[in-house]
């Protein structure tokens, strides 16, 4: 098998949400990882952008509508509001930041929070090639699952990879047909003895 080739071309998108899981969350995360445990040193980066006018008035509008709902429910005695309770909202500015702006979050930030799944795989092809230059497949997943879905790779083989991973999605994987997964592995498996 090729798969030291496979993971030496390799970067892998991880995708990561609250969304439609827990109550008022909405934002998705990426992460680009590559490398191995072997000979290929590993590198992991989060996926960000700037932000625009518009995501930075509605990050504001996120924080303060958080901000709200701690204060009426930790503060409803007249004590300090526990600033642990948003540290995940980032960094806190101080009053001369806040006096030069209105609001938490400026057009430009950087931000790591993205308001749909298809923001974070567009900002991480675009990020793929500066941070990992010597790559040349970028992998929607994880790099432990089999087959996997390629967003960008050489051709035909990037296209045999998809059909492979529709295919798999076609019966539902593992959970769905076991035999017809375990044939479907081994023209994966196939597949990466010819990459190189």
């Amino acid at each position: 098998m090729n798969r030291e080739a496979f993971d030496r071309d390799a970067v892998y998108l991880v995708l990561t949400t609250w969304a439609d899981i827990a109550l008022g969350a909405k934002h998705w995360y990426g992460r680009l990882s590559s490398g191995t445990s072997g000979s290929f040193p590993k590198k992991d980066i989060r996926v960000s952008h700037s932000i625009s006018q518009k995501e930075a008035e509605a990050l504001n509008a996120e924080y303060l509508e958080a901000e709200a709902y701690v204060a009426k429910t930790t503060g409803t005695y007249g004590e300090p509001v526990d600033a642990a309770n948003l540290d995940d909202l980032g960094p806190c500015p101080t009053d001369e930041d806040l006096d030069e702006y209105s609001g938490r979050y400026r057009a430009g930030d950087q931000s790591e929070r993205f308001f749909s799944r298809d923001e974070v795989i567009a900002a991480a092809r675009a990020m793929w090639k500066t941070e990992f230059p010597d790559s040349k497949i970028l992998v929607l997943g994880s790099r432990h699952c089999d087959p996997m879905r390629l967003l960008e790779g050489p051709s035909p083989f990037r296209d045999n990879a998809n059909a492979l991973f529709e295919e798999a999605e076609a019966v539902g994987f593992w959970e769905g047909d076991e035999k017809k997964m375990k044939e479907i592995c081994s023209r994966w498996d196939k597949l990466l003895e010819e990459y190189t």
